[in-house]
């Protein structure tokens, strides 16, 4: 994490800048990723936490594009060290019945430190 200082704006920022969205996977549910931005939590109950907060929206109408046996879309991210291995994930589901073509949630990684280790994330959707 380059950032390094531990300074928790920067390592949002940090975050932000290398983040990898797989627009194919959105595509392929009827979604896509409007926006996203972090927060680090750094207090008595979390040293280092990571906080995505995203939007998605629907691309043709306000359906996800699911069959009748799937609940709806799953969005995962997970976070990356500077070797490449997955260091923490985090997944938020978003229910066919429910949507209404717009969304917004976040998803939280706990892992003891994970925003000062994490280098890269990467945001998916799949289909459950």
């Amino acid at each position: 994490m380059p950032a390094g200082d531990g300074d928790q704006a920067a390592i949002a920022l940090f975050l932000r800048e290398h983040t990898e969205i797989v627009d194919a996977m959105f595509t392929q549910v009827n979604l896509r990723l409007v926006g996203h931005s972090y927060r680090i939590h750094c207090n008595a109950f979390y040293n280092y936490a990571v906080e995505l907060i995203y939007e998605v929206a629907a691309v043709n109408g306000t359906r996800l594009a699911v069959s009748e046996d799937q609940c709806g879309v799953m969005i995962k991210a997970n976070l990356y060290d500077a070797t490449g291995n997955i260091i923490d994930t985090a997944e938020k589901a978003i229910y066919s019945e429910n949507f209404e073509g717009y969304d917004t949630d976040t998803m939280h990684f706990f892992t003891d430190g994970v925003a000062l280790a994490a280098d890269k994330v990467r945001i998916f959707a799949v289909k459950w």
